[in-house]
């Protein structure tokens, strides 16, 4: 080992033999009409999207409130007008004439949204002298009103504004009076989501969460389907941060195009993605758009994907989001794309899960299939994959609260005895249905040690072997129906 103090979590495959359950958390990028470029922000309702963001403008939007409608937590990197270096957007401003000074008025954020922004000094409402009222606003979306600001601007008095004010800030080019009848509105912030880049989407990926604290966001998903490069980058972030990514393929493919896209054969040339941890959905609804109710349009189920995870994960992160208690579409998905029973077929031994209507449930998910490229292993089952990452990601949290403890058998027990209550919970929630915990936390003294050394202990380093015995999902029932005479075992068949 070397670095700073740690704890290293790996997994392997036998081939011989918790944090804290909630509603499920979701990382995902989404073009808004604005908001702060590569700070995520977690959003709960509808209302503070369109709060923070503005406005439903385009599908990765109709996807995300559409998650939030059905209970999805969603942690959102807003994304505006780009270039092909990843740039982020325009801000909205404004430049205001006070006598022979100006004062620019500029949005905090990035994005269209802030087009229209007023600005506007008004006689303060405490009628004291030697100052005014200051009102940001923008029709029902947001307001916000500083009082008693001093009639007489300069830098000192600017900084004590601009920490008042939430959604823009200004500058002066010398110090100005103000009046109580300035006003200004802003424009050209523009965005253009036609200027949207692969580029720049994984750019923007990797500058919004390469360093972000994802905590008990267990999920990455991805609202582009139209691009092998943009999914590759999230798996790559995933596996780096123990994510369970989940990723769309493109609306109106045919089924042997999914096929050869996640393949990377035929007209593909890429590498296919090997992945315990990921998973591709095919499938296409009808819904009513939330821009505009009167019109239906296609989309993707991701909202609803994640919706039954968001089900499933308050009993085990570790289920299939398939089951039928969880991935039964809501009925306002009007209609859904149909597939042939050889299609359906073809796709899931390609290892693609996909949404389609099923005889006496509706709409629902179909599919417990992970990225992993054998499909002899266990890890090419999707619930197996979640498991591994919630077994490391408890681990490594365990580890962690015991880093500079005393490195001896009094804290190798104390860290046996606790992973014991994990390891018995995910029995009983019938995740495993056994494991094997091997380190020294039997040993009576360090010159007792069987898997550990006992140099390597004294200088800090310590290891174990957890060993956990999985329960994956049910793919395949048989049941033959037998006419006999009669129950008993010599009943003769009819």
């Amino acid at each position: 080992m070397a670095g700073r103090p740690r704890t290293t979590v790996s997994f392997r495959e036998d081939s011989q033999t918790a944090f804290s359950l909630g509603v499920a958390k979701f990382a995902v990028q989404v073009v808004t009409e604005r908001g702060v470029a590569n700070q995520p922000k977690e959003i709960r309702t509808e209302r503070e999207f369109i709060q923070h963001f503005g406005k439903v403008i385009h599908q990765t939007g109709e996807e995300a409130v559409r998650a939030l409608r059905k209970g999805a937590i969603l942690i959102i990197n807003p994304l505006h007008k780009f270039a092909s270096e990843a740039t982020v957007g325009t801000k909205a401003t404004a430049v205001i004439t006070v006598g022979a000074e100006t004062l620019t008025v500029t949005a905090n954020e990035v994005g269209e949204g802030y087009n229209g922004v007023a600005i506007r000094t008004i006689s303060p409402r405490s009628r004291k002298t030697g100052v005014v009222d200051l009102i940001v606003s923008k029709g029902s979306e947001f307001s916000e009103t500083v009082f008693d600001v001093p009639i007489l601007l300069d830098a000192m008095e600017l900084i004590s504004l601009n920490k008042k004010l939430i959604n823009v800030s200004l500058s002066i080019s010398a110090t100005l009076t103000l009046t109580n009848s300035l006003t200004g509105v802003l424009g050209s912030g523009a965005k253009d989501a036609s200027a949207l880049l692969p580029a720049d989407i994984i750019a923007a990926l990797n500058a919004a969460y390469q360093d972000f604290d994802f905590g008990e966001v267990f999920h990455l998903v991805n609202l582009f389907y139209a691009n092998f490069e943009i999914d590759a980058a999230f798996v790559a972030l995933g596996e780096a941060k123990k994510l369970s990514v989940h990723l769309p393929l493109p609306l109106h493919v045919s089924a042997a195009d999914a096929i050869a896209q996640r393949e990377g054969t035929d007209s593909f040339s890429h590498q296919s993605i090997n992945s315990m941890f990921a998973e591709y959905w095919i499938g296409q609804i009808e819904v009513r758009s939330i821009q505009d109710p009167t019109q239906i349009i296609d989309l993707h189920p991701m909202a609803d994907i994640m919706a039954a995870i968001a089900k499933k994960d308050v009993i085990g992160q570790w289920l299939s989001a398939s089951a039928a208690e969880y991935g039964q579409l809501d009925g306002d998905v009007l209609n859904a794309r149909k597939f042939s029973d050889s299609e359906l077929d073809q796709l899931y031994d390609a290892g693609i899960n996909f949404v389609s209507r099923v005889s006496g449930f509706g709409v629902k998910l179909n599919g417990n299939n992970s990225l992993w490229r054998d499909r002899s292993q266990l890890a090419s089952k999707r619930n197996i994959g979640d498991l591994t990452i919630y077994n490391l990601r408890w681990t490594e949290r365990l580890g962690n609260k015991y880093i500079n403890k005393p490195a001896d058998i009094q804290t190798f027990r104390e860290m046996y005895r606790e992973a014991l209550e994990t390891l018995n919970d995910l029995v009983e929630r019938r995740a495993i249905t056994e494991f094997r915990w091997v380190g020294d936390q039997e040993a009576d003294t360090l010159d007792d040690l069987i898997l550990n050394d006992k140099n390597q202990v004294q200088l800090g380093n310590y290891k174990i072997e957890n060993y956990v015995t999985p329960i994956g999902a049910l793919e395949q029932i048989g049941i033959e129906t037998v006419n006999t005479q009669g129950v008993g075992a010599s009943s003769a068949v009819l």
